[in-house]
């Protein structure tokens, strides 16, 4: 079958071809010492439907523009470098139409540009297109604008730009793959990245060969068309952006503008791009094809139905390669033939036999008759060590070689017998068997399944072989193929059955026999096996204890006597904490209540318990014992809680000279440390007395307070804070907590805190002690900002008597300070003084309020130049009586000013004089006569300064 990878083209006598522009691109290559050679390639139609052969221009220009859009240099080019343009992908089977002709035009010229730092646009224009194009609005007004970009030197020195590798096709096939390598080269080395574009407009056809300036509209596409589907076309026609690889289907016959963008980066910059304008031709291709499939080997019959894959035909001729006869031939779609015998047989299908676009198919491939094995599997035998024997059979024909596969649980897994015996297979359960037929290239296979079987349980398991009454025995079983294939059935020698394969049951003491049958559910097969006196169960022991006595004083000493019986080994527990391992025990117990625990073990390792619960009862303990409050008070007062047990007398020393009996509170008369005694007694008790000691520290509460005044550094809203809390020696503060009633709050002793609203708060003062003791104070706090002044001035100077004037606009002030330099000050609100032209002078204000200063500091320039700056004279004028810059005006001069000025001609000869420059402007004259054209001189004097010039004169 013939393929077409790229694209071709077929002749319709009713598709008309558009005329003229076909596309073009635009390049150019650096040479070096600034020169450069362009490249301008043109496409064009030179068919006829080009209605006005038009041809490529002999006379057109490439313009040059900066990249800020503004005209540079054109160059005029020669005669294009002629060729036509040859489809070298077409088929041939194929012929384009003798009406679709492409040219291209090559114009080349060498132009210098100096090195800038914007870079050069390079532009070429041409008109027009064709009025059938499909994808762009009004073809027919719209022609091309072809643009490179040269980078300016700092990005890309001596840059050549990328040049396409191919020529773009000539047509594309509808509903045909295309893969269209458009890449470019760059000598530079730079990344090239490729993308679709709308082509830019250039010429009109009103004048075809115009130039303007960028920047060029892009040409507007049509509904439906874009950047990013420029082409009905499906898949989408895309460009790869890496390599330049057009991939896609076309769907639509028609003529296409594609823009083809070649953007060109090095190190990551963008330095310019190239953009190939190109109208493709999409065109029905239609093309005969022919394909048979079948494999290289026929092992199905002799009879063989061959299929048709072929493409685009009508007629078919078969040729089936028998020379055993005369007539093999068909001309059937898909016909079937039947041969003699087997062999090798070439067969040609031939599409559109006969006509100039024949496409021919040959395909060889050997015949063999018909395989066929088969056998029959032998029943299971549930026996030990079975064997099986196995029949080959079917349609097998003389001389076939043979091939068993038993799987890999047989002891002999393969065979080549025709009839193999004495299979045994080692693991029961299915086995897969294939019985294989080869002869000469042919194969085929048969299989079947076979289930054997045997002894399913190897043993029985029982958890424990002896236990203790009331233990439970779970069974379980080792059998030689899943458990989920069997069907138990448990039998035990007390009566008790099961069917479970995991049975777990109770047996009371005794020896027992155990049997089990089971039954394979997938091969049939029955196993049996027993277990005599599998599980012997043994009785448990008794527990039992006696005590002698559970009261007295603490630690009390009780015996505990065994009573068990059937136990030979004891262990004992008090709270669950064993304490001896003898028959009997004596035991040492603090007063409460205790759990006494005796284990009691037999001979057979079974073990029983005795638990008894016993309360220790003994005289009562004294225990001293009370809490000490202190909290700050003015009466020095202590609070006492007793917390003693069991005492009938309690004694009080407060530690200073004060003994009672029963008071709970104390007040002491100076601060102090005191260290207080609880005596607590009790006749009746085991110990019968007991103390306890506390010390505690008794101080007055802190006094906490507090002063305020503004802030020294005079900021607007903030306002010192000064601590004048005291307190006792004896205690210290841990902290310190401020709250400004602001929403603020600090830590520190003393701060300077700032206000932003104006208004009256409540500010609090809070500390907390080492002992405890917590103080506050809180005060009103009225904040009323301070207006800190703001010095504010400006000038003026009267240059005609150098004064110096101050125009003071400080707000918040009223008291004002000048300093004017060398012990020159003025108290003045608004001072004047007197300044030395082209001198300057730093003044100082400072402003005062009933609270704060502040001050600001200026230069002032007065140089002599600054005085003359508003004077102009011309340098040209044209004194011709037409009433436009007929007289040399100067404008600008103070009116105290005197001022004299003097014009001279080139040979130093004064020819006019003026105590009045503005009053009297120069006419042109000298002694009422004119005089020539050229350029004078003259020398305005002033007062302090001297301008001169020179003027033109022309009439």
């Amino acid at each position: 079958m013939r393929h077409i990878l790229l694209f071709f083209a077929l002749f319709s006598t009713n598709f008309v071809f558009g005329t003229h522009l076909i596309g073009g691109e635009l390049t150019y290559r650096c040479l070096g010492g600034n020169q450069y050679e362009v490249k301008v390639v043109v496409y064009r139609d030179c068919g006829p439907t080009n209605a006005n052969n038009t041809g490529f221009d002999n006379n057109g220009v490439i313009t040059i523009y900066n990249m800020n859009d503004n005209y540079y240099d054109q160059y005029d080019h020669n005669n294009a470098f002629e060729e036509f343009v040859v489809d070298e992908f077409t088929s041939d089977c194929l012929t384009i139409p003798p009406e679709l002709c492409v040219e291209k035009g090559t114009y080349t010229i060498i132009i210098t540009l100096p090195n800038n730092q914007n870079g050069y646009q390079i532009v070429y224009q041409r008109c027009c297109r064709n009025e059938q194009v499909t994808n762009i609005q009004t073809p027919e007004d719209f022609g091309s604008s072809l643009v490179a970009y040269i980078p300016a030197s700092s990005a890309a020195e001596c840059n050549s730009s990328p040049e396409f590798e191919s020529y773009p096709p000539l047509a594309l096939c509808v509903g045909t793959d295309v893969e269209i390598m458009q890449s470019a080269i760059d000598l530079d080395g730079d990344n090239l990245v490729y993308s679709f574009i709308a082509p830019f407009h250039g010429s009109s056809d009103n004048d075809p060969t115009e130039t303007y300036s960028p920047p060029y509209p892009q040409v507007p596409w049509e509904d439906g068309y874009s950047d990013n589907y420029p082409m009905d076309s499906n898949p989408i026609l895309s460009i790869d952006p890496l390599s330049g690889l057009i991939t896609g289907s076309p769907s639509q016959e028609g003529y296409y503008v594609i823009g083809i963008k070649v953007e060109e980066f090095r190190d990551g910059i963008y330095l310019g791009e190239v953009i190939r304008d190109f109208r493709f031709l999409v065109i029905d291709c239609e093309i005969a094809t022919s394909s048979v499939p079948i494999a290289d080997v026929y092992c199905e019959g002799l009879t063989v139905s061959f299929q048709n894959n072929s493409q685009n035909a009508f007629e078919y001729a078969w040729d089936f390669g028998d020379e055993t006869v005369e007539i093999d031939i068909s001309s059937d779609f898909e016909p079937t033939y039947s041969y003699p015998d087997s062999g090798f047989y070439e067969v040609t299908l031939i599409s559109n036999p006969g006509t100039f676009c024949s496409d021919t198919a040959e395909v060889s491939f050997s015949l063999y008759p018909d395989l066929f094995p088969l056998f029959m599997t032998p029943d299971t035998d549930c026996s030990e060590d079975a064997s099986y024997n196995f029949i080959g059979a079917g349609v097998i024909p003389d001389f076939a070689d043979f091939y068993w596969d038993f799987g890999p649980n047989a002891n002999n897994q393969f065979s080549e017998e025709i009839s193999p015996s004495n299979v045994v297979f080692e693991q029961d359960g299915i086995q897969s068997i294939t019985f294989s037929v080869s002869y000469l290239d042919c194969e085929e296979s048969y299989t079947a399944s076979l289930v054997t079987g045997g002894i399913d349980i190897v043993s029985l398991e029982v958890s424990e072989q002896e236990l203790c009454f009331p233990d439970l025995s779970t069974f379980s079983v080792n059998a030689s193929v899943p458990l989920s294939e069997l069907i138990f059935s448990w039998n035990f020698s007390d009566g008790q059955v099961s069917s479970l394969s995991n049975p777990t049951l109770e047996f009371i003491p005794g020896e027992y026999d155990v049997s089990l049958s089971v039954l394979n559910s997938v091969t049939g097969c029955e196993s049996f096996l027993s277990e005599p006196s599998l599980v012997t169960v043994h009785p448990q022991p008794e527990a039992l204890f006696t005590q002698n006595e559970t009261s007295g004083c603490a630690p009390l000493v009780v015996q505990f006597n065994n009573l068990s019986i059937a136990s030979e080994d004891y262990n004992w527990f008090v709270n669950s904490v064993p304490v001896s391992s003898d028959s009997d025990l004596t035991y040492t117990f603090d007063e409460g209540q205790f759990e006494v625990m005796l284990q009691a073990i037999s001979e057979f390792s079974c073990a029983t318990d005795d638990i008894l619960s016993i309360e220790i009862q003994s005289l009562p303990e004294i225990s001293a014992d009370f809490d000490l409050t202190y909290y700050c008070n003015d009466d020095l007062e202590i609070q006492i809680t007793d917390n003693s047990q069991n005492a009938t007398l309690i004694s009080w020393n407060y530690g200073d000279g004060v003994i009672d009996n029963g008071e709970f509170n104390h007040q002491y008369f100076t601060e102090g440390v005191y260290d207080v005694l609880l005596t607590a007694t009790n006749p009746f008790s085991c110990n019968l007395v007991a103390e306890a000691t506390s010390s505690v520290t008794v101080v007055y509460p802190p006094n906490v307070s507090f002063s305020l005044e503004p802030d020294e550094e005079c900021l607007e809203g903030s306002v010192q804070f000064s601590n004048t809390s005291s307190i006792s020696n004896l205690d210290a503060v841990d902290n310190w907590q401020w709250n400004y009633g602001d929403g603020s709050t600090s830590p520190v002793f003393e701060s300077i805190h700032t206000y932003f609203d104006e208004g009256i708060y409540s500010v609090d003062l809070q500390l907390e002690t080492g002992l405890g003791c917590v103080g506050i104070f809180s005060s009103a706090l009225e904040i009323n900002f301070l207006q800190n002044p703001m010095p504010i001035f400006s000038f003026s100077i009267d240059t005609c008597s150098s004064t110096l004037i101050f125009d003071n606009s400080s707000q918040y002030s009223n008291e004002y300070l000048w300093d004017f330099g060398g012990n020159l000050f003025s108290t003045e609100e608004n001072p004047t003084i007197q300044i030395i032209p082209g001198s300057d002078l730093v003044v100082t204000l400072e402003v005062n309020n009933e609270f704060c200063s502040n001050s600001i500091s200026e230069t002032i320039n007065y140089s002599i130049e600054d005085i003359y700056d508003a004077v102009m004279i011309p340098n040209v004028f044209s004194p011709n009586g037409d009433q436009i810059n007929d007289v040399m005006t100067i404008k600008g001069i103070r009116n105290c000013e005197r001022a004299v000025i003097r014009i001279f001609n080139r040979w130093g000869n004064e020819v006019f004089y003026s105590i009045s420059p503005m009053d009297e402007p120069w006419d042109g004259l000298f002694n009422s006569e004119e005089i020539i054209e050229g350029s004078y001189f003259y020398v305005l004097e002033l007062d302090n300064f001297q301008i001169k010039g020179v003027v033109n004169l022309f009439r």
